[in-house]
């Protein structure tokens, strides 16, 4: 378990101790970043130049400011309204000022879009790596200290953790951290609780064990950044109409965050809502020639198998679609349940023909323990059931072979321990969240068995089909659109996104590699 401390000096007092004066420390992007605790690392090194400190991180969040006094009349209540207690990170504004020590230095691998285009420090020391690769970055830049925000709650007397916002790089993390630690390397992973931060499960459940240290006081508990959406303008609703289009009913959906994404939500609420109108917008906006392509590779119903969503940003929009019953298409960490899905030779409820044909689809035939174990989870085994040494019994019945090619133990399985409907299956999978104050809310009143259909997960699962698993995320991900903004496109075809002419980047490479190559 890990030392629990009230008092964010005492936890930067104790890692000093454990690591020494040079700190390599990575954060999550986002909201992810335990601020008072960075805050008091950042001072540290303020007020002593000894202490070496490199923060490797992303998208570090400040609030807007004023440029005049009157500019500051009008913002200031809009400020105080919308972010609250928010708690800035000041290496960020101290690297925007270019005013950081030479002791101090900031890696972004993605800037907040825009804001530090005039920042010496922040273009110099940008970080270009792909998503997926951060992690691997992380250690091989000399990583000793890892912190976090996570949501803490208590189950029968036992604490839990929950990664939250952000599993995204955590999780790629953790086993890269476990084998730098037998190789001798110390490698300090510090937690700080947050009461805000939704509780989320599944992958970004994480065990408190793997904290040397953990944050705990309700002092820090500060408001989550919390942007506004948008507005949304003609264009940006013609391209989202457009777009709509294109999305195919029992297919997957991947967006961002912004105008463009919100456009599209909005569409394809309008598209299964209200048809008609849907309909009326897409004609009116003369899409008579583009008609074969939005056949061939869209729709124009409304939502019937729904859609899942597989995007490494989980806006709030997405959520919407869960509650308009769009985004309603689960999935299954199971190879041979997605093959059967996949091809409609079954469906979430089934009956006994569904034990022949995951044979078929690679399952068995005599079932292992992990086989058992993964198709109990989701349901096609009831939760009564047990297995051992290759045999499966209901409570209190007799031992029946886990065989699902001979015809006499299907048929004992079918009567005796078959279930009838999948369960635990999710409509979304995503690397971290950011998004209003409401969403934030909305993540945490809904009850559990909601709440884990939205699936946390690493970037190296969201953002690539690379992997042992290749074909399970190809069959999870079909049909898949990806529809996000780029600022410029060549006339050769390439899309811009992160840099300018000049070199100065904008944001970063972030996932767009990651959206082309799957």
């Amino acid at each position: 378990m890990p030392e629990i401390l009230d008092d964010v000096g005492h936890c930067v007092d104790a890692v000093l101790r454990r690591v020494g004066p040079r700190i390599v420390l990575a954060l999550p992007l986002g909201i992810g970043k335990p601020t008072p605790l960075v805050n008091e690392f950042y001072r540290r090194a303020l007020r002593d130049s000894s202490i070496d400190l490199t923060i490797l991180t992303a998208l570090s969040l400040l609030k807007p400011v004023a440029r005049s006094t009157l500019e500051a009349r009008l913002l200031a209540p809009l400020v105080a309204r919308v972010f609250g207690t928010y708690v800035e990170p000041e290496y960020a504004r101290a690297m925007q000022t270019d005013t950081l020590p030479p002791n101090i230095r900031i890696l972004e691998f993605f800037l907040a879009p825009g804001a530090f285009l005039d920042s010496r420090h922040a273009q110099r020391h940008y970080l270009s790596a792909n998503y997926t690769h951060v992690a691997r970055d992380c250690l091989a830049r000399g990583v000793n200290v890892i912190a976090q925000l996570v949501a803490q709650r208590s189950v029968n007397g036992e604490l839990q953790l929950s990664l939250g916002s952000n599993p995204d790089v955590t999780v790629d993390l953790l086993p890269l951290i476990e084998g730098a630690r037998a190789a001798g390397r110390d490698i300090v992973m510090v937690g700080q609780t947050h009461a805000q931060m939704p509780f989320m499960t599944g992958h970004a459940l994480i065990d408190p064990g793997r904290f040397d240290f953990l944050v705990d006081h309700p002092r820090y508990d500060y408001d989550l950044f919390c942007p506004p959406n948008p507005a949304l303008g003609t264009v940006d609703h013609a391209i989202g109409v457009y777009a709509s289009a294109l999305v195919r009913d029992g297919g997957t959906l991947q967006i961002g965050i912004g105008e463009l994404g919100d456009s599209l939500v909005y569409a394809l609420l309008l598209r299964h809502q209200q048809n008609a109108a849907w309909r009326g917008a897409l004609e009116a906006l003369g899409s008579a020639t583009a008609a074969p392509l939005m056949q061939a590779e869209g729709g124009a119903a409304p939502f019937s198998a729904g859609l899942f969503a597989c995007t490494e940003m989980f806006v709030d929009q997405l959520l919407e679609l869960y509650r308009a019953g769009i985004l309603r298409r689960r999935v299954y960490d199971s190879l041979p349940l997605e093959r059967l899905l996949s091809s409609g030779q079954t469906g979430e409820r089934f009956d006994e023909r569904i034990l022949g044909l995951l044979a078929g689809a690679g399952a068995g035939p005599l079932l292992s323990s992990a086989e058992f174990a993964q198709l109990k989870r989701h349901g096609v085994f009831r939760e009564d059931v047990e297995f051992a040494g290759g045999r499966v019994r209901a409570a209190g019945g007799a031992w029946i072979a886990a065989d699902l090619v001979d015809p006499a133990s299907r048929a004992l399985l079918a009567a005796e321990c078959l279930g009838s409907e999948l369960v635990n299956g999710q409509v979304l999978h995503a690397g971290f969240f950011l998004g209003p104050r409401g969403f934030y809310a909305a993540l945490r009143e809904l009850p559990e068995s909601e709440r884990a259909q939205f699936g946390m997960r690493g970037v190296a699962f969201v953002n690539q089909l690379y992997g042992a698993d290749q074909e399970l995320r190809v069959l999870q991900r079909r049909a898949a659109r990806c529809i996000n903004t780029t600022m410029m496109v060549t006339l050769l075809g390439a899309a811009v996104s992160d840099a300018l002419e000049s070199g100065r980047v904008v944001s970063g490479v972030g996932g767009q590699y990651n959206f082309v190559a799957m």
